[in-house]
Parts: structure tokens; sequence; C-alpha cells
């Protein structure tokens, strides 16, 4: 199988509507993955559309022929998702944990001409994972007392969300930190080696011409 890995990073927050809308154009059976970084306890939303693009404008295409592999991976690269949909519809998932989740996409068809390539659109949308509908049912909420726990939650997500990049943050300082020790330390070792070499070619050719009796 053909693998096309196009790595695309949607740094997405999870409290925010109407996240990227893209769309890929692949061959059969072409593997594309995207990255999703939400914080946990989020739902991500992707809604898609196939198109398939005929090399051959006289070819003509069976009907359900579009179909759509879809394998998500959380942040420690397990699968947690994988399912085959059908031409048009929604893909959805909830992070158990905050980080980059993968998702790969893969049209699966069974075109004749394999120069056939098919249009992905795809709109990511990451939001809070709570069924406010259910939850006003369940807990037989006022519809201000159900704004008031959906601002709630919309500020619990938010809150989750700014502690995750703090803790991204601190890596990042940390890593960038270990890199610029490292630079200090080996930077004064590549000098000298400089010096040294540069002496021993001088030297080197100072013996050359001592012995060829040119000085």
């Amino acid at each position: 199988m053909f693998v096309f890995l196009g790595t695309l990073l949607f740094t997405a927050f999870s409290f925010v509507h109407g996240d990227p809308k893209i769309a890929l154009k692949l061959f059969q059976n072409q593997i594309s993955c995207f990255q999703n970084d939400v914080s946990s306890n989020a739902l991500t939303q992707i809604f898609y559309k196939l198109e398939a693009l005929p090399f051959d404008k006289r070819e003509r295409l069976p009907k359900d022929a579009l179909q759509l592999q879809v394998e998500v991976y959380d942040p420690e690269h397990s699968l947690i998702l994988s399912r085959e949909y059908t031409d048009f519809g929604k893909v959805h998932y909830t992070s158990d944990r905050a980080g980059i989740h993968k998702v790969c996409i893969s049209p699966t068809t069974n075109f004749v001409n394999k120069k056939t390539q098919v249009k992905v659109f795809l709109d990511i949308q990451n939001i809070g994972a709570a069924n406010y509908t259910a939850v006003a049912l369940a807990e037989k909420y006022t519809v201000m007392q159900l704004e008031i726990r959906r601002a709630l939650d919309s500020l619990d997500l938010i809150t989750r969300w700014h502690d995750y990049m703090v803790k991204r943050e601190s890596r990042f300082r940390q890593t960038t930190n270990a890199i610029s020790w490292k630079i200090f330390v080996i930077s004064p070792i590549q000098i000298v080696l400089l010096l040294l070499v540069g002496y021993w070619q001088v030297q080197t050719l100072k013996n050359y011409f001592i012995a060829k009796k040119l000085v």
C-alpha cells in the first residue's frame, strides 16, 4: 500500500468552534495523516465529503464506490478508532488524555483506473464533550441553569487547556536549556580542537619546509 504522510499540525483549541477546513487530493488507498493537538476530555468532530476526480472523463464510476478508512491514534500511539465510512458524513472521537492525536485517512475505492483521484474535504472541530441536551433532560435544568453549566464547562476546558499548554511550555523550556547547555559545553571543545589542528598543520608545514631546506 502506498503511504503518503501528509503531516499537518493543527494546534487546535478544544473550546473553539470552526477549526481548519482543508481539501486533499489522494489516490486509491493512499494514506494521509494529520495531527490534532487537544486537551483531555475534548470531543473532536471531523465532517468530511469525498469527491471522485476521474482521470478519464469518460470513465463511469460505480455508485457507492467511495469509502473512507479512518484510524485515530492517541498521544501514546495506541489505536482508539478504526472504521470505514461512506462518502459523506462525520467522524468523532473523545480524547482521554491531552496531547497530539494522529488521524490517518485513506480513500478505499474500486476504480478501474488507478490514476483516478479522490478529493477529500475536511472540516475539523474540537468542542466540549458534554451532550447538553442529555444533561438538561437528566438534571432537569432550566434554560438559565443549562447556560451556566455550559459556561462552567467551557471555563473548565479553557483551564485544562491552559494547564496543558503550561506543561508543554515547561517541557519545551527544559529541552531548550538542555540543548543550550550541550552547545555551551561542546563549543569550547570545538575551539580547542580547531586550535590544535591549526597548530599541527603549521608544525607540519614548518617541518616540511625545513626538510626541503626551503627556509
